[in-house]
């Protein structure tokens, strides 16, 4: 990069530190070799949020043996619903909603009476 934009490596090494403030031209040298527009800087989301880390999940319900969790993205219509459950939790509640959904098991089996479908580790639903 030093040889790309005719900057230093000492000055590009105090930019990441934040040790020193960046000019307009040095930002343009920058911009040029990343091959973006100086705009590209000024805009939110170049780069869309593409994962939710557990310690960003929303609780919405937390019960003795089961846990609800909202994970939004940011910027997106969608929506995911994350439910922790305890073994031997059990649940008679019914759902219904006008939209898509999927279910993992990551670790072992669960019933899910759909016509009388059985999830077991790594099914995807």
């Amino acid at each position: 990069m030093s040889e790309k934009t005719s900057l230093s490596i000492g000055y590009l090494s105090n930019l990441e530190r934040n040790a020193c403030s960046l000019t307009l031209i040095n930002i343009q040298k920058i911009c040029q070799f990343l091959d973006i527009s100086i705009t590209d800087l000024l805009e939110d989301n170049i780069y869309p949020q593409v994962m939710i880390k557990k310690s960003n999940r929303k609780t919405i319900l937390h019960e003795e043996k089961v846990k609800y969790e909202s994970i939004h993205y940011q910027d997106s219509k969608m929506e995911a619903l994350c439910i922790t459950m305890q073994p031997n939790f059990e649940s008679d509640k019914k759902w219904a909603h006008n939209y898509d959904e999927m279910g993992i098991v990551s670790k072992g089996t669960m019933e899910i009476i759909i016509d009388n479908f059985n999830m077991e580790v790594n099914n995807v639903l």
